[in-house]
């Protein structure tokens, strides 16, 4: 093994959140050095390419057997990172700094099998990939990031299982009915596909507030007879003055419903578009009635946060590059991907991208650091080249 050390915030994570706890010792030096991987520049998600990237000096074979057998408490890890997130947040929030909670999902398209392939990666199927607006085969992940409006962390990542197993509503109701955040005021942020009203009720239950997109179609219980939201906007637009309201430089339209959609869901609706443009409403909805339409649309922005994790999580963290075909072994890949995002966050910093940069430049005066001392006690080229792996 190199005598590289691991990096502060690595160790730091291992000694304050006590994950040792939670595994084998064998195991904890792997996490460890794989972490490492995650947290610098790399070539894919392969487990090669995280072990190479760590300077990780154990056999691949040991590496691989990690995420598929190795003794570690994955549940029990999980709720660890999650009442980090949690302390971290109630430590933020406060009556005017409400905790935000955003849920939605991304499809990481995988190769699909051939019929004669004799281990095949577990649980595949097809799922509607909205980016390419395509049906793809691969894997699909419900994911839930909770934080302020300072920044939002990945609370919960699991996998759904479209042929069998609890929708995607059920799935996300299942850690809503848990998060504990104490007495801080709570909006929930979500795009149309969650906007049920199974989801919503239960969020009013928890005496939280819900903020999303629904769809034009849906109805609301206007006089003297319920209509879409879209035919609703286009007759406001005839009858009432309409708001202009600037968010981040841009200027927007909007009409402001208070009332109830169909099935008795009551809060408030807005209709919003940018100014002076030809373009249907984009429609959301709030249980909060006392929020403006500038406050909900400036709310509902928040949401992005988790559009952005997915796009940093594949691009920097190779959310979509897993090789590995069990989904025991996939699930793991996944919980140390979430470790590493919150030790980024956490340690640097800036976005997860200038943080990701920061800690590969880290790793990389250490290991200059570590060649420079070698040179000195007069270590040989040849060692060198073997403590770094270079052929």
């Amino acid at each position: 093994m190199s005598t590289v050390s691991y990096s502060s915030c690595i160790a730091n994570a291992f000694d304050q959140w006590n994950l040792r706890f939670f595994m084998s010792a064998p195991a904890a030096r792997h996490m460890q050095k794989l972490l490492e991987g995650w947290t610098r520049e790399h070539r894919n998600g392969s487990v090669k390419a995280l072990q190479e990237a760590a300077n990780h000096h154990a056999h691949h074979s040991s590496v691989t057997r990690f995420f598929r057998t190795s003794r570690v408490d994955d549940h029990a890890l999980e709720r660890k990172l999650q009442r980090s997130v949690l302390q971290h947040i109630r430590r933020q929030a406060s009556s005017t700094n409400p905790v935000l909670i955003a849920i939605d999902d991304t499809v990481v398209p995988k190769s699909k099998p051939s019929s004669q392939a004799h281990h095949p990666m577990d649980d595949g199927g097809y799922h509607f990939d909205h980016q390419t607006g395509t049906t793809v085969y691969g894997h699909q992940w419900l994911t839930i990031m909770a934080g302020t409006n300072k920044r939002l962390y990945p609370y919960h990542i699991e996998r759904y299982e479209k042929e069998h197993g609890p929708s995607k509503i059920d799935l996300a109701l299942q850690q809503l009915r848990i998060i504990d955040v104490g007495d801080r005021p709570v909006y929930v942020l979500a795009d149309s596909w969650y906007a049920s009203e199974k989801l919503i009720r239960t969020v009013r239950d928890r005496g939280w507030h819900f903020i999303g997109a629904i769809k034009s179609n849906r109805v609301l219980d206007t006089a003297p007879m319920p209509l879409p939201a879209r035919d609703w906007a286009q007759r406001a637009r005839q009858v009432e003055d309409l708001d202009l309201v600037t968010v981040r430089s841009t200027t927007y339209e909007m009409v402001r419903f208070q009332g109830r959609l169909k099935g008795g869901l009551s809060g408030v609706v807005v209709g919003s578009r940018a100014s002076a443009s030809h373009e249907a409403y984009r429609f959301f909805f709030s249980t909060d009635p006392s929020r403006t339409a500038a406050d909900v649309l400036s709310w509902y922005q928040h949401r992005w946060a988790i559009e952005t994790f997915f796009q940093e999580a594949k691009g920097k963290l190779s959310m979509g590059g897993y090789r590995l075909r069990s989904a025991p072994a996939i699930r793991r890949y996944l919980l140390l991907l979430q470790t590493a995002w919150l030790l980024l966050a956490w340690a640097f910093a800036g976005t997860i991208s200038e943080a990701f940069h920061a800690s590969h430049q880290d790793h990389r005066r250490r290991e200059i650091a570590d060649i420079y001392q070698r040179a000195r006690a007069g270590a040989t080229l040849e060692s060198v080249y073997d403590a770094y792996r270079v052929a």
